[in-house]
């Protein structure tokens, strides 16, 4: 495992050890976001231009589709083993795949995608989560438009 992944595990296992199962606890939990997620629609709100503001669906072909999937594996070496928390994003536009891949951790109503860059250097986004039944909602700020994007997900069976 490269030396980049570390730091984010740690943090993750840190955080995981010191949170205590709450009854009021109403956030998503790891295994809440396991699987692979269909983006059904896009929504932009308090967007700097009134105009931006609105929705945008999508449906998922063969030659379209955007789909977020999480998964655990544990890699046995010797006497050790170790748990990656590993994401995988799929982007098909016009039949052209492309994506990108990492480690995530979720705390609550936080998720984090870290991505090793190419000097084995991580970069972290944190992300606004929300996951009910097989719907799971990824909210974040657009400093470009100014608009809060809601990402919305159906998840696979």
């Amino acid at each position: 495992m490269k030396k980049g992944f570390i730091f984010p595990l740690a943090v993750w296992l840190v955080l995981m050890v010191g949170c205590k199962d709450d009854e009021d606890n109403t956030g998503a939990n790891l295994n809440d976001i396991l699987g692979t997620w269909t983006l059904t629609e896009t929504i932009f709100t308090d967007c700097d231009s009134v105009s931006q503001n609105g929705n945008q669906s999508h449906e998922c072909t063969s030659s379209n589709c955007i789909q977020y999937s999480f998964s655990i594996d544990t890699i046995q070496s010797n006497q050790d083993s170790v748990v990656l928390f590993s994401y995988n994003i799929s982007y098909i536009s016009n039949g052209q795949t492309s994506g990108e891949s990492g480690e995530f951790a979720v705390n609550n109503d936080k998720l984090s995608l870290c991505q090793e860059n190419e000097d084995e250097a991580s970069t972290c986004r944190f992300i606004d989560l929300s996951i009910k039944e097989n719907g799971m909602s990824l909210i974040s700020n657009n400093e470009i438009t100014g608009c809060k994007e809601t990402l919305v997900f159906l998840k696979e069976e």
